[in-house]
């Protein structure tokens, strides 16, 4: 059974593929470098059917919100735009990942949107606020979570066919050479 662990401090997202052990076995029979690129598409293209969704359910700013400051430096909008997908590679390509949010530094306050916060105030006791909750993420995630994990089984299988067809006109070919 595919897995994702959901972490509300950091909204990203964790995607483990598993219960595919056919996909799996057929894919580490592979030479290294196809089965690093097969692997690399199937989670891109599977990362990217979440990223539109979750980018217009990201709430925006309202305009002439309270902190000139922070207006200043984000202005509405930019939380939704540093919505998007990161790849990443551990141990030399056996280990994948993508994660799916909002990118540092303009997304770094997605975890207060997503989470709210509390009553704050300064060491002098200046009113910071209340931060309401909105949840955005999670609700995003669970509608598509399904989607993307067909998504990448289907990649990952049409990889490993590709593979094998190519693997399969190399040794026709070789043995055409030799005959």
């Amino acid at each position: 059974m595919a897995k994702g662990a959901y972490n509300p401090q950091r909204p990203g997202l964790r995607i483990e593929l598993r219960g595919a052990d056919a996909l799996s076995n057929a894919l580490l029979e592979l030479p290294r470098g196809l089965r690093n690129s097969a692997l690399r598409k199937a989670i891109n293209k599977a990362g990217r059917v979440m990223v539109p969704p979750l980018r217009r359910a990201t709430p925006r700013s309202r305009k002439g919100a309270k902190s000139r400051s922070a207006a200043a430096r984000n202005p509405p909008g930019t939380l939704r735009k540093s919505t998007g997908i990161v790849l990443r590679k551990y141990k030399g390509g056996l280990i994948q990942a993508a994660y799916i949010g909002h990118r540092w530094p303009k997304g770094a306050a997605a975890h207060l949107v997503e989470g709210g916060s509390k009553q704050r105030r300064t060491r002098r006791g200046h009113n910071r606020g209340i931060m309401p909750k909105a949840r955005f993420f999670r609700p995003v995630y669970d509608t598509y979570r399904n989607k993307m994990y067909s998504t990448m089984r289907e990649e990952l299988a049409k990889a490993i066919e590709q593979a094998r067809q190519k693997a399969a006109m190399k040794a026709l070919k070789k043995s055409v050479a030799k005959g």
